[in-house]
């Protein structure tokens, strides 16, 4: 729940144990303590934010690759792709790519999407629970080694207004693309970002492209093709 995660990076066991978890769950002081828990990580993102504007990876590269791709597969568990060994033919086209990378000894180390990107794509260490990270994304990496740098979603582009954990990840990148629109948005799988990504692809310079796929979310039956 991400009440423990808002409490547990005050290391205080009695806030996190009795406010955050025993009073909150009473209303109207569960209002009281969701709005303490509000303040206290607004003032978290802006001490990590703090934090990120001084960090810097001091990058560099003698020489570039064209294109490096770099795919987050959502709510996906690499062993059971069958690039990694798995038995049942999970990833057969992944099967056919010559120069693919698969980083098979990865885990999350926390259960959802806007926990585990800091751990997968910071400097984020074990043990921090902090909601924010304080450090930047490889993305910001590649860019000071001199990269050109994009990041394709499924839902988020240059005018998305929200700011969380993730957003302040994928905005790292000197462009934030949605790979398709909100039309029928509930029928669009991730093959539908295809000619985004091969869009840029195309274009004649170093560069990162990291692509955040919808994956197998709850209601991707809806939308993968069978």
């Amino acid at each position: 729940a991400h009440w423990v995660y808002r409490a547990r990076h005050l290391h205080h066991t009695v806030f996190r144990d009795v406010v955050a978890r025993r009073i909150g769950s009473y209303q109207p002081l569960g209002l009281l303590v969701s709005v303490a828990l509000t303040m206290l990580d607004a003032n978290g993102a802006r001490q990590a934010i703090a934090a990120r504007n001084r960090f810097d990876w001091k990058a560099s590269t003698p020489s570039k690759l064209d294109n490096v791709i770099f795919v987050i597969g959502e709510s996906a568990r690499a062993d059971h792709f069958s690039l990694n060994g798995y038995s049942r033919p999970t990833t057969p086209a992944l099967l056919e790519v010559s120069n693919l990378i698969s980083f098979s000894k990865v885990i999350s180390l926390a259960p959802n999407t806007i926990l585990s990107w800091p751990f997968l794509l910071t400097l984020k260490e074990p043990g921090d629970s902090a909601l924010w990270p304080n450090t930047k994304s490889f993305i910001s990496a590649f860019q000071e080694a001199g990269y050109s740098t994009r990041f394709v979603s499924f839902y988020m582009d240059q005018n998305y207004t929200v700011r969380d954990p993730l957003a302040l990840i994928a905005f790292d990148a000197e462009a934030v693309i949605r790979g398709f629109t909100y039309t029928n948005q509930q029928r669009r799988s991730d093959l539908d970002m295809l000619p985004a990504i091969r869009s840029l692809v195309a274009l004649k310079q170093p560069k990162l492209i990291v692509v955040a796929t919808r994956g197998t979310h709850p209601g991707f039956e809806a939308a993968c093709p069978m």
